[in-house]
């Protein structure tokens, strides 16, 4: 092993965000996401173009609100409270569409990603590529810009607001979600469209921790692999996995970071690091979303505890305290690398 990590050096990104519209699995970049947030109440002016279900004020940016299922020709259906909207990042635009869940991250390798055969110059889908039965349907993104500029000429036939939940309970949360986000602070358009700052958050426990999302290279769940066990090894390395020909150390982050564990979830999720010097995948209790976070909004920590727990920052989002996880002294760890003299 060398003495220093290279953790800057850059490899291709084939990370991808899937998502559901009905039973149907989608995919884009996660280069291009931004951030995903819960429905929120959107706002609704005279007249809006077609497919557009309302705009929203993202970080002082008034976006469009898109409605993908009545882009992809879906039946219209009603909203409900726990549909999501995804922020994506265009060559020149900002733009949110409006999806039924966001289910998982998925590594699509370039040569596993097939074209699709007599697809229209227009069609948001012209690649896919399986995993097992299910097929991930690749949304092209410069496509779906184009799509959205051109769709202003055309005048909308949908009344959004009758499609988004009408009960007062219902109607407050919306309220709250859309205030939450309006309350964030500022952000320069130009770090906006640079999107360096984007962070993968994941729980420990009752703990939220963020890593910087380009040192991710897949995200797994452990239903799928089997961990084949190690002797003579401390308790937080678990095993080995054999991930598509290479074997990877699974680290237990819990267990590694000193968080007592009050109970283990039935399927925990593996988060395999982009590193070029090591093949290493990180045991988490569950994945969360995916955050744009501006540097300045990090408050320094000189907390001894946390810093035995590998947190370098923190961060407070809606009364909550996000670990921001230092990456590159955790890899450099010396507890990581297991010889001959490991107890």
């Amino acid at each position: 092993m060398p003495e220093q990590l290279l953790l800057n050096q850059k490899t291709e990104n084939n990370l991808y965000l899937c998502f559901c519209i009905d039973e149907k699995v989608y995919a884009l970049k996660t280069d291009n996401v931004m951030e995903i947030l819960m429905l929120p109440q959107l706002n609704y002016p005279q007249k809006l173009p077609k497919f557009v279900a309302g705009i929203l004020n993202y970080n002082n940016i008034i976006i469009n609100v898109c409605d993908l299922r009545k882009i992809l020709n879906f039946p219209t259906k009603k909203f409900e409270l726990n549909n999501q909207i995804i922020i994506i990042k265009g060559e020149e635009s900002l733009i949110a569409i409006i999806v039924d869940k966001v289910t998982d991250f998925y590594t699509a390798l370039p040569e596993n990603i097939q074209t699709i055969a007599n697809t229209s110059f227009n069609s948001l889908v012209n690649s896919f590529c399986r995993e097992g039965d299910t097929i991930i349907n690749i949304l092209d993104i410069i496509t779906l810009e184009k799509f959205v500029k051109n769709i202003h000429e055309e005048e909308n036939d949908i009344n959004y607001r009758e499609l988004f939940p009408d009960d007062e309970k219902a109607k407050h949360v919306l309220e709250k979600r859309s205030n939450d986000i309006a309350l964030k602070s500022a952000m320069n358009v130009s770090e906006t469209f640079l999107a360096k700052d984007k962070y993968l958050t994941f729980n420990l426990d009752k703990h939220i921790y963020c890593m910087n999302a380009e040192m991710v290279k897949e995200v797994i769940s452990t239903k799928n692999f089997a961990i084949t066990k190690i002797p003579y090894v401390p308790s937080y390395i678990k095993g080995v996995i054999n991930l598509k020909g290479d074997f990877y150390t699974v680290l237990s982050l819990k267990d590694f970071v000193g968080i007592e564990a009050k109970e283990t979830p039935v399927e925990e999720k593996m988060i395999v690091i982009a590193s070029n010097d090591m093949k290493i995948i990180l045991l988490v209790d569950e994945i969360g979303n995916l955050l744009n976070i501006a540097p300045e909004k990090f408050h320094s920590q000189n907390d001894l505890n946390l810093n035995k727990m590998f947190i370098k920052s923190e961060i407070y989002i809606d009364n909550k305290v996000y670990n921001i996880l230092d990456m590159q002294r955790l890899l450099n760890d010396e507890r990581i690398f297991i010889g001959k003299d490991s107890n």
